[in-house]
């Protein structure tokens, strides 16, 4: 899938997501008629997964191999270790205080409210991300076109998710 989305081969992604779909439809279904309970699910759900296997390997052309040790960046190894520590306690941390202050009644409240707000950048990230990416590394070895880049990504997520943050 990685491969897929680097080469910008959304089509196939989509049609490999949508097969997969369509055989834990089935499988689960069928299973359920079967009379296999809620163990139909489970079949569902491993039918997916192994039918989206199967498809990615089939698509993409990818076989594994020997792992290569490309030279890592121990700057840039720091900073993702940091975006990411902080980006954990950024979703965590708020709800951890106010369940333990507050109780769990008010966390509960807080964690719809917060979820309602951000919502629509939830929405959008994802998609924007999987589109971003590709293009996005082909840049990386150009770090002026690279900043700009990230920016008018930036600023297209906020000038759509803002005004409806602000509504929410």
């Amino acid at each position: 899938a990685a491969l897929m989305t680097r080469d910008m081969r959304y089509g196939l992604l989509g049609g490999v997501g949508i097969t997969a779909l369509a055989a834990n439809t089935v499988v689960t279904v069928t299973a359920a008629f079967a009379g296999l309970g809620y163990w139909s699910i489970f079949f569902g759900q491993l039918a997916s997964a192994v039918v989206g296997l199967a498809l990615h390997l089939v698509v993409a052309r990818w076989r594994p191999g020997r792992p290569r040790r490309p030279g890592v960046d121990a700057g840039h190894l720091n900073n993702v270790t940091a975006a990411n520590v902080s980006g954990f306690l950024n979703v965590t941390l708020d709800s951890v205080l106010i369940g333990a202050v507050l109780g769990e009644t008010a966390l509960g409240l807080y964690d719809r409210a917060w979820r309602f707000a951000v919502q629509p950048l939830t929405m959008m990230v994802a998609p924007i991300g999987r589109v971003a990416v590709p293009p996005l590394s082909r840049l990386a070895s150009e770090p002026g076109r690279y900043r700009r880049a990230v920016r008018q990504f930036l600023e297209l997520l906020l000038v759509i998710c803002l005004p409806l943050m602000a509504f929410g």
